[in-house]
């Protein structure tokens, strides 16, 4: 991955792992780490596409927006709070409060990734 992206095609998460386009579990297919066969990948992408069979970049961000909808249902249902309301609480469920919103804002921001891309655009990086 010599000068690219660091982070991930799909969602602009940053980059773990690599993906092969074409998955080398297929049979006749070997593995090839030449620069069209694998994009920079983060390791959540990465593992729900291990055997998704479709090629394209825009098929599997759009199998990913399902995959993330289904895995993130708990974070993306968490209610936002305001730092008052977060400071009434104690340091044990403020901490699980604020970890619940960090991976709210994550994953939000993985999914509107995930709609760039099956539009056509490049992922914001995720900081």
């Amino acid at each position: 991955m010599r000068g690219e992206t660091r982070h991930c095609v799909y969602c602009g998460d940053w980059y773990e792992c690599i993906d092969h386009r074409v998955p080398i579990d297929w049979p006749g297919n070997s593995q090839s780490y030449a620069a069209g066969d694998i994009v920079a990948a983060c390791r959540e992408c990465a593992t729900l596409l291990a055997r998704f069979p479709k090629l394209g970049l825009t098929a599997r961000a759009r199998y990913l927006t399902r995959a993330y909808q289904k895995r993130a249902a708990k974070w993306l249902r968490v209610p936002f709070w305001h730092e008052e309301e977060l400071q009434e609480l104690g340091y044990g469920l403020q901490t699980q409060v604020r970890r619940a919103l960090t991976a709210r804002s994550v994953y939000l921001a993985k999914l509107r990734n995930l709609d760039l891309v099956e539009q056509g655009y490049e992922p914001i990086p995720i900081p």
